[in-house]
């Protein structure tokens, strides 16, 4: 029903512990329909010395990318090996909220009119230190708040958004390559390829709506010993 895509990218070993503190949020997760494809995108490791070190009763597959690619190829290449119905997406570096998925996946199941499903995010400073995050626009929350907002910034939080697997595909996917007369520079077409699939979904006429709890947690420089 829904598959996790976790884009990981590993230049550390701190980073590779925070692999293992996400899946771990996965594991504590209330609704248990759903599986994780886990992309390696660039390890300070063997691939192989990653996989062997996750021991998960998750239904896991593991792909592997050119460590050299972009989060765009590395999230495309993972949705282009789901058959889910809904698609949520987790950095390796990051959390979930137990509730999350359940949360979201009863949304869709009470409103089948909405395609794109995001939530508010906390910082995770550590277990007993989450607060309400920078990042945390709450009044950005109906389909019409979210599309006037997204024409100026971009006011969803890229890992907590759920979407229908068959919306994404219909719009192409993340684009993964600057094209010559593109308003958006090179950069910014890599540093904010989400921004670009939200705009693309308004202008195509998904909607969008966000779910006013913080159910996505923001690693922090310091949660995790690099």
């Amino acid at each position: 029903m829904i598959d996790v895509i976790m884009p990981a990218y590993l230049p550390t070993k701190g980073h590779h512990d925070m692999l293992l503190r996400a899946i771990k949020s996965l594991e504590k997760q209330t609704y248990k329909d759903f599986s994780v494809i886990v992309v390696l995108n660039g390890c300070y490791t063997e691939y192989n010395t990653i996989i062997e070190s996750v021991d998960s009763p998750l239904r896991i597959t593991w792909l592997t990318i050119d460590g050299k690619a972009s989060g765009a190829i590395a999230r495309n290449f993972g949705i282009n090996h789901s058959k889910a119905k809904y698609i949520a997406q987790l950095d390796a570096d990051d959390q979930y909220h137990e509730d999350k998925l359940k949360i979201q996946y009863e949304f869709f199941k009470n409103n089948s009119s909405y395609d794109f499903v995001g939530t508010l995010a906390a910082d995770y400073y550590g277990p007993d230190d989450i607060r309400a995050s920078i990042f945390d626009p709450g009044q950005f929350q109906t389909h019409m708040q979210i599309s006037r907002g997204l024409l100026l910034q971009n006011i969803m939080c890229h890992g907590s958004i759920m979407f229908k697997r068959s919306a994404f595909l219909q719009l192409g996917g993340y684009v993964e390559k600057y094209k010559p007369g593109d308003v958006w520079p090179e950069y910014n077409r890599r540093m904010w390829e989400d921004w670009d699939l939200w705009k693309r979904a308004i202008q195509n006429g998904y909607r969008f709506y966000n779910i006013p709890e913080r159910l996505y947690y923001w690693s922090t420089n310091t949660s995790v010993e690099r």
